[in-house]
């Protein structure tokens, strides 16, 4: 939901146009106010999550795909509060598949970015923190492992806790 009460809803779509990423706000009866189309030429898209912060600023992801490049990235987009683009970065391993599944502001006014990357057909974890306008940044990571069942390498049910295992990882800012 945006700051208003409204619904924020980001997606992907193909048509004569070719393919695009939407951005959309909307009444919860579905009254539109603004929809905003990020036309991708010889790329495709699919949004992935929307939020927006305490001070109405709006940030998406999209699982990105270039024609004739293997892999898939991770756009991350920041647009104004009418959807127009403000700026957007391409991140994750050059060559693998990339897919984002949580997007998260920071106390510190930069992004977490949860998802994974499938190097050998099996997906792993991928974490992304980003500064305010979408640079990498190095960081840490601690907390309690959690068996993920689903293997969507993102906590939800019916993912349980594995007793006294703790994680650590360390961010770098090397693009893959």
């Amino acid at each position: 939901r945006s700051q208003d009460g409204n619904l924020l809803i980001t997606g992907g779509q193909f048509d004569a146009a070719g393919n695009h990423v939407f951005l959309l706000k909307c009444t919860d009866t579905g009254n539109v106010w603004w929809r905003q189309d990020y036309l991708m030429p010889g790329r495709s898209a699919e949004g992935r999550q929307v939020i927006e912060d305490l001070n109405g600023e709006i940030v998406l992801t999209a699982n990105h795909r270039t024609e004739n490049v293997p892999g898939q990235k991770i756009l991350l987009m920041k647009p104004d509060a009418t959807g127009a683009p403000l700026w957007e970065r391409l991140l994750g391993a050059k060559t693998l598949v990339n897919s984002s599944n949580i997007l998260q502001r920071l106390s510190d006014g930069g992004y977490v970015i949860g998802g994974f990357n499938n190097p050998s057909n099996w997906p792993v974890a991928l974490v992304i923190r980003t500064d305010a306008n979408g640079v990498i940044k190095a960081g840490v990571i601690k907390g309690n492992v959690k068996h993920d069942l689903d293997e969507d390498c993102a906590l939800s049910q019916p993912d349980i806790p594995l007793a006294n295992w703790i994680v650590e990882a360390t961010l770098d800012t090397i693009q893959l």
